[in-house]
């Protein structure tokens, strides 16, 4: 008995030990990202329910002056003891008139689940909504604004191989739609 105890309470302190030293959201900083990236900084970091999606200035500032250029980076990092582990992200840009960007990242390559984000174009989207076109599940996208544009991202917990991306205004009126399929990324 007077075992057992013992190996319970070494369990319970190597444990509270162990989280004592795992990285909190609020703690991850440019330092964190330049470990795995070449970044002007971290521009925001979203909290998720077991790692962070950071939103980062992939760089291309020279593109910037371009009338309709939009770009997004974002990756995702889960802690770990006394640091954080990349597991992988993306990033894309280019000239957009109207509507969203949108990339889209496997649950292969985040482990957990799939992401789709980009940047919001129209000023007068409000809310975007994705339905995945085999199972009719919809996901509404969390939109953050940033220093100079807005950004989305929609997480889904499995892979949505199609999908239509509604937007919308704040009056609930569909104003874009885009077509989604990543059905090549698993041939």
């Amino acid at each position: 008995m007077k075992k057992r105890l013992i190996i319970i309470a070494v369990a319970v302190m190597a444990m509270l030990i162990y989280q004592k030293f795992m990285p909190e959201p609020n703690d991850f900083s440019n330092e964190d990202l330049l470990k795995v990236r070449i970044s002007d900084g971290v521009d925001y970091v979203e909290s998720l329910e077991e790692g962070v999606l950071v939103f980062w200035d992939n760089g291309e500032q020279a593109q910037k002056d371009r009338t309709n250029y939009h770009s997004v980076a974002v990756d995702y990092f889960k802690p770990s003891f006394m640091n954080w582990q990349w597991i992988n992200g993306g990033m894309h840009g280019g000239d957009y008139e109207d509507g969203i960007s949108n990339q889209y990242i496997p649950k292969k390559a985040l482990k957990k689940f799939s992401l789709n984000f980009g940047v919001v174009v129209d000023s007068a989207i409000d809310n975007i909504r994705l339905t995945d076109q085999a199972t009719g599940n919809r996901y509404l996208a969390t939109l953050i604004e940033l220093e100079d544009e807005t950004v989305w991202y929609i997480v889904v917990p499995e892979d949505t191989l199609a999908g239509t991306i509604e937007c919308f205004d704040k009056d609930g009126q569909l104003i874009y739609t885009l077509l989604s399929d990543n059905s090549w990324l698993f041939d």
